[in-house]
């Protein structure tokens, strides 16, 4: 298929529709009422091991320069690691 490049023309296709449905549109954009929210959910895998340590979760804000706008929520299990978190 790749020598026809019909697939090819596909994926880049669906590739370029992505991201043209997902790029940030601040001129469209409204401020969200106060009463907005969300909801997100996720499940930290279960490993059998003596040796595995939880991992930290955090939920943050950014602006369109990938700067941190607010964290929203941070579950860790011990602080000894939190100075070396990155984005």
């Amino acid at each position: 298929m790749l020598n026809t490049g019909k697939l090819l023309r596909q994926n880049l296709f669906c590739k370029a529709v992505l991201v043209a449905a997902l790029a940030p549109w601040p001129v469209l954009a409204a401020p969200l009422p106060d009463a907005a929210k969300i909801d997100f959910e996720f499940e930290l895998p279960k490993i059998d091991t003596s040796m595995y340590a939880r991992p930290y979760v955090a939920v943050w804000v950014e602006d369109e320069q990938r700067q941190s706008v607010k964290t929203i929520q941070l579950w860790v299990g011990k602080d000894e690691w939190l100075k070396d978190m990155r984005s």
